[in-house]
């Protein structure tokens, strides 16, 4: 009757539909991926929680590319009531065509290089949460 009810209320972790767990899971050290072998019949592979970290990291770089050009966008509008010279400005406008062309370009360099960071972290034998400092995406 226990194992019943245990199996009803936590059916999402148990049968892997829940991704924030299995998040958690694979990215603390101490468990990594040595949990997936016990589960009976995942309706999820490695490699989709694999793509799943991956897309959590670029949101989460997104959002603070966001944040950052706020930022940038918050310095621009103090700039308005700059009456210097008005070529300060079309450079500044020039820098940031560059810097956002060059963003949409180096976005499948980005996702190179989580999947790296992620293969690296998983082959890692050491099971510290030290380990997570040499590992900063």
């Amino acid at each position: 009757m226990y194992i019943k009810s245990l199996n009803t209320r936590f059916a999402n972790i148990l049968y892997l539909e829940w991704e924030l767990p299995i998040i958690a899971a694979v990215l603390l050290s101490k468990f990594k991926l040595k949990w997936y072998n016990v589960i009976k019949n995942p309706k999820k592979s490695l490699e989709d929680f694999k793509k799943c970290i991956i897309n959590v990291k670029k949101k989460h770089m997104k959002i603070e590319a966001y944040n950052e050009s706020d930022e940038i966008g918050d310095q621009n509008l103090d700039d308005f009531f700059d009456f210097t010279d008005s070529q300060d400005h079309q450079v500044d406008n020039d820098n940031t065509r560059i810097h956002n062309e060059q963003g949409t370009s180096s976005n499948s360099n980005i996702t190179a290089k989580i999947k790296l960071e992620l293969l690296r972290y998983l082959e890692d034998e050491r099971t510290n949460l030290q380990v997570l400092n040499e590992y900063p995406h």
